[in-house]
């Protein structure tokens, strides 16, 4: 049975992004699809297509929405140039296109890795702001858009990180939600950045590196 499974390529080896099922020493067969290479300035303007169309307060409405982890199971300068998984605060801010340093920082990501990562999480919280609010077009462009990113899923092996770091934090009074553990575990798991403008909450986590487009 075919089955499609999301790999990086890491120093002359690809590894899968979930755990194969596979008996040891089976061989498989991988066909690889490379990504659409896009100019810097291409895959920003198809970013702030997304919200094209919507009035301001209509974007402010969706977002409160994505943005929205009270029910999440529980409450609570310069780019650096590394490989980067941004949160959906950044990732909706480089939607609307409003804030020139953002822009300045994804463009100039954009011109070494090419796309944005992010976690499946983030798919989750902007795919249910638009479906929220019935944003048919918006909806359609958004998922062009993940087509040409690389969204991290959510392995075994995020669960339990996430897991030790919600039990680090609970025993120190510092909990957080789970939206963030979550991606700030996949960010740890894949040793990348985290982009986000929730610095005061990510902070708490040990080991995260962090960065604030907007500081």
């Amino acid at each position: 049975m075919a089955r499609v499974v999301e790999a990086i390529y890491e120093n002359g080896t690809l590894k899968p992004l979930e755990t194969l099922d596979l008996p040891e020493h089976q061989r498989i067969r991988i066909t690889i699809h490379e990504p659409i290479v896009e100019s810097p300035d291409e895959t920003l303007e198809a970013w702030h297509q997304v919200y094209e169309g919507c009035a301001e307060d209509e974007i402010a409405q969706i977002e409160a929405i994505a943005l929205d982890r009270s029910r999440f199971m529980r409450q609570e300068p310069c780019v650096a140039m590394e490989l980067s998984l941004f949160d959906t605060d950044t990732l909706s801010e480089i939607m609307k296109g409003f804030d020139q340093q953002v822009q300045d920082n994804a463009r100039r990501y954009l011109a070494v890795f090419h796309h944005f990562t992010f976690s499946i999480i983030t798919r989750y919280e902007i795919l249910r702001g638009l479906k929220a609010r019935r944003a048919t077009r918006q909806i359609a462009r958004f998922e062009q858009r993940c087509q040409r990113s690389l969204v991290l899923p959510l392995t075994d092996d995020i669960i339990v990180q996430a897991a030790d770091l919600y039990a680090l934090l609970y025993q120190e009074g510092q909990l957080i939600s789970d939206a963030d553990i979550l991606i700030a575990a996949t960010a740890l798991k894949h040793n990348l950045v985290m982009v986000t403008e929730n610095v005061n909450h990510v902070r708490r986590i040990p080991g995260l590196s962090i960065e604030n487009w907007r500081a």
